[in-house]
C-alpha cells in the first residue's frame, strides 16, 4: 500500500464540467525534482484492500483505473498534465 499512499491527486483543470476526459488540462501538486516533462501517470479511484478471509491480511488491493495523463509542464510546486485517454469519467 506504500505506493498507493504516496500517489498524487488532481487539484483542479481549467475546465468547467463536472466529469473531466480525454484532451482536457489538469493540475498536480507535483513540481520540480518529482516528476519531468512527458512523464505519464495512471488515473485511479476508490483503492480497497483485498484481504485473506482466513487470516485478515491484506493480500492485494482493488483500484479503479480511469486512464492516463501526460505532465505538459513543470512550474515550481505544481504541474500542469493533459489526460490522454479516459475509459470512463473522471470526476474532479
Amino acid at each position: 500500500m506504500a505506493a498507493m499512499e504516496e500517489a498524487s491527486h488532481i487539484v483542479e483543470s481549467p475546465t468547467l464540467r463536472e466529469f473531466l476526459t480525454q484532451g482536457d488540462e489538469v493540475y498536480l501538486p507535483l513540481g520540480e525534482g518529482e516528476v519531468s516533462r512527458g512523464d505519464e501517470f495512471t488515473i485511479f479511484r476508490d483503492i480497497k484492500e483485498i484481504r485473506n478471509v482466513g487470516t485478515g491480511a491484506v493480500i492485494g488491493y482493488h483500484f479503479d483505473q480511469r486512464g492516463w495523463l501526460k505532465i505538459k509542464s513543470v512550474n515550481g510546486k505544481a504541474s500542469t498534465a493533459v489526460i490522454h485517454e479516459a475509459t470512463t469519467e473522471i470526476q474532479r
